[in-house]
């Protein structure tokens, strides 16, 4: 992470200062999760993608679950993400049941 930020910043980061631009980015993603959805909709794609991590012990594929929203302006918002072992109907339920307790139900209010 320091290596990506020095190439962004044109300077080299402290430890620390990689460690609380972490610890607020996962607040940041924190707070996306939980906020309220609305039923303005349209639209709802859901996909997947497969993705490389790199980690100590070797690269692994995963999938990472995606929701996006088209509104009837063609306005597009991603929803939310999730990354998860595989696309198995426990995976894709649990997402869309996240999606459900932040508020969107499928209704398009008029």
């Amino acid at each position: 992470m320091g290596s990506v930020l020095e190439r962004v910043l044109g300077h080299k980061v402290s430890a620390g200062t990689v460690s609380a631009i972490c610890r607020g980015l996962d607040d940041l993603v924190r707070r996306y999760w939980s906020s309220a959805l609305t039923d303005e909709w349209e639209y709802l794609l859901l996909d997947s993608v497969v993705v490389k991590n790199r980690s100590a012990v070797g690269a692994e594929k995963r999938c990472v679950l995606v929701a996006m929203a088209i509104s009837d302006t063609g306005r597009k918002q991603i929803l939310s993400f999730k990354q998860v072992e595989s696309e198995s109907e426990v995976c894709w339920c649990s997402f869309l049941e996240s999606l459900y307790k932040r508020g969107l139900e499928g209704r398009i209010s008029s």
